[in-house]
C-alpha cells in the first residue's frame, strides 16, 4: 500500500517530515532596516511640529510654545518694574499677569495669558452676541466672559487662534471666579 507523492510529501523533496509543507524558493535575505539620521530639534520646534501634525502637544503646554501679540508688552512691563527674570516660570507682576490658578485666589484687575480651551457664543436678551471663554495654561483653567461691547471690538482675535491675553476684572459670583474681560490682546 504505497501512497502517491503529493506536494506535502517527501517524494518531491520539499518536506522534511510527512505533513509539513515547504517553499519552492528559499527565504530572501532581508537587510537590517536602517533609518536615515535626522537632526535633533529643540523642544520648541518639536512641540510646534507635534501640534501641526497631531493637533496637540505631547511634552509642553501650547502657551509655552506659541507666543502671542501681548508677550512683548508684558516683557516691557516686567522690564519697567525691574523684573529681569524670563517669562517662563517667573512669578507674575501684581496686577499685570497671573496664572489661571492664581485667578481663583485674587481680585481686581488682572491679565490672563492662556490657550482658548472652550468657547460658547450666546445672544443677550437684547439680541447682541457675547461669548463665554475657557482659558487654559499649565496651572489650570479660568472662565472669561466677553460682554457684547468687548466681543464686538476684540472678538476677531479669537479667530486668529493660538495663545491670547485677556485683561479684565476678577468677579466672584456665588463662589465662582470669572474674569470679566475689558480687552483681548
Amino acid at each position: 500500500a504505497s501512497q502517491p507523492a503529493s506536494w506535502g510529501r517527501s517524494g518531491l523533496g520539499l518536506a522534511r517530515d510527512p505533513g509539513h509543507t515547504g517553499s519552492l524558493f528559499g527565504e530572501p535575505e532581508t537587510p537590517a532596516l536602517v533609518l536615515p539620521g535626522l537632526p535633533d530639534v529643540d523642544a520648541r520646534t518639536r512641540g510646534k511640529l507635534e501640534f501641526e501634525l497631531l493637533g496637540l502637544t505631547v511634552d509642553a503646554h501650547p502657551t509655552e510654545l506659541f507666543s502671542c501679540a501681548a508677550d512683548e508688552r508684558i516683557a516691557a512691563l516686567r522690564a519697567a518694574s525691574g523684573d529681569t527674570r524670563s517669562e517662563r516660570g517667573a512669578p507674575a507682576l501684581p496686577g499685570v499677569q497671573i496664572t489661571c490658578r492664581a485667578m481663583h485666589h485674587t481680585s481686581g484687575r488682572v491679565t490672563l495669558r492662556g490657550w482658548p480651551a472652550a468657547s460658547r457664543r450666546v445672544r443677550t436678551q437684547a439680541g447682541q452676541w457675547m461669548r463665554f471663554l475657557t482659558l487654559e495654561d499649565p496651572t489650570g483653567l479660568a472662565e472669561v466672559v466677553l460682554f457684547p461691547d468687548v466681543y464686538h471690538r476684540d472678538g476677531h482675535r479669537l479667530a486668529e487662534g493660538g495663545t491670547i491675553c485677556v485683561t479684565g476684572s476678577v468677579e466672584d459670583q456665588m463662589g465662582a471666579r470669572t474674569l470679566h474681560a475689558d480687552c483681548i490682546w
